[in-house]
């Protein structure tokens, strides 16, 4: 933009008074749907770094972290017990899910990052004032009420089905990152509109939570019913769910590549673990108190700091990570013997000229 200006002010508007203003769309972060195996090093760690974050392969300002690549053999196992290294707090396995320790190295969250489709992305735009009322507001949306009556429930209800009819849509030529290793549909269980961002949380763990789970509007005897059959096959406990959904807040409005919202990404979530658990856990598990402080913190504030950390540094996987620009649309009107010139200005800021 700068350079532009300059040109303007310099060689082509040199008489014409400009009214310049700061730029109205930043860059935002974001991946991409597929890379093709020849641009990328098969041999090479499948999580890359920047230069400018590689001095935290060697140390991390949070109990040392140390960070590694894993095969998909090398991934931790859903039996409980971790097959990779536990000093290693952040780890990437071939297939891209990311796998972040807390400090204490006794919980750990499993995320993987995909692109949206196109069609959802758009139906994100068209209804992100509707929904950033609805999500982050907890105002009832005229636009998302449907037949609900005008609740806050049921406008929940009418985004979780908006979005099941068009994740049904994009099942027929997306593959199988959406879906659960069942091969039923993820469940959506998060989503941020704020600040620009368009990323959304799913819930691939085949426990039930859902959009309506995360902003407590289930009334207690339908999540009491929910929990008793849930108890003995539950892969997201009920406490960790509000800290696993701020943590993936914090991350879609600022990525990991220039802190900019994120966009167009889906956050899947794949499982999480505890070590050391013998009995089912609830909402008024005791190890959230006195037990969890420990010189850490609360096992709930180190919950938050791992799922925040696994939504960044998925976006780190090797030939994915993508920065989105803004392309401004514009007319051009010159003469004919200028016409040379015009066309060598536009090829150096990379512009595509579609009609003459």
């Amino acid at each position: 933009l700068k350079r532009c200006i300059a040109d303007l002010q310099n060689l082509y508007a040199r008489n014409v008074p400009l009214s310049i203003s700061t730029p109205l769309v930043a860059v935002r972060e974001s991946v991409a749907r597929s890379v093709d195996s020849e641009r990328v090093d098969s041999k090479a760690s499948t999580l890359w770094l920047p230069s400018w974050m590689s001095h935290i392969l060697d140390a991390s300002t949070e109990a040392s972290s140390v960070f590694s690549a894993l095969s998909e053999k090398e991934d931790v196992g859903e039996d409980g017990e971790a097959k990779a290294a536990l000093q290693e707090r952040v780890s990437m396995s071939a297939a891209g899910i990311t796998t972040v320790w807390t400090a204490n190295r006794k919980t750990c969250v499993r995320i993987s990052a995909v692109l949206l489709p196109e069609h959802i992305l758009a139906w994100m735009d068209d209804y992100a004032e509707a929904l950033e009322s609805v999500l982050h507001r907890q105002r009832v949306s005229a636009e998302l009420v449907g037949s609900s009556g005008g609740t806050l429930e049921g406008c929940l209800k009418e985004v979780e089905q908006q979005f099941q009819h068009l994740q049904a849509q994009a099942a027929q030529d997306a593959s199988s990152d959406f879906c659960r290793s069942d091969g039923s549909p993820a469940i959506l269980c998060g989503m941020s509109v704020a600040r620009g961002s368009r990323a959304v949380l799913l819930n691939a763990t085949g426990s039930a939570w859902s959009l309506q789970d995360s902003y407590k509007v289930v009334t207690s005897e339908v999540k009491s019913s929910e929990k008793d059959s849930e108890n003995s096959s539950e892969k997201v406990p009920e406490w960790m769910r509000p800290n696993i959904l701020s943590g993936f807040q914090l991350a879609a409005s600022a990525g990991p590549l220039c802190e900019e919202p994120l966009r167009g990404v889906a956050l899947i979530l794949h499982g999480c673990q505890e070590l050391g658990s013998e009995e089912p856990h609830g909402s008024d598990k005791p190890a959230l108190g006195a037990a969890a402080a420990s010189p850490y913190g609360p096992l709930s504030g180190q919950v938050m700091v791992a799922a925040k950390d696994a939504c960044r540094y998925c976006i780190f996987r090797r030939g994915f990570s993508r920065i989105c620009e803004a392309m401004l649309s514009l007319e051009v009107h010159c003469e004919q013997e200028m016409l040379g010139k015009v066309y060598a200005v536009l090829g150096k800021r990379r512009a595509k000229v579609q009609d003459e």
